[in-house]
């Protein structure tokens, strides 16, 4: 990143993954494969709303890929439950 001449941060990083995968342009399973890695990401900086998003537009995204898929799509359902649960919505 000093290469550039600036600091980048994860965040902004992930923000510009997020409109590159919002654009409409990818195939349904690998759009459901990026909303996971995003999901996990955001997860894992305690962005509980961003990877709740990126893990719903995931699971929309398995289900346009087909039923083949369903296996991928019940992950990332299993991960939209672990957001709710680290955010303290476990109730």
């Amino acid at each position: 990143p000093e290469a550039f001449g600036r600091d980048i941060l994860m965040r902004d990083v992930l923000d510009s993954a997020v409109a590159r995968a919002d654009s409409g342009q990818v195939p349904p399973a690998v759009e459901g494969a990026i909303r996971d890695v995003l999901g996990g990401s955001f997860l894992a900086l305690g962005e509980y709303d961003k990877a709740a998003t990126q893990y719903r537009r995931g699971v929309a995204a398995w289900a346009r890929a087909g039923t083949a898929l369903d296996s991928a799509r019940a992950v990332s359902l299993k991960q939209l439950a672990t957001v709710h649960w680290s955010a303290g919505e476990n109730a």
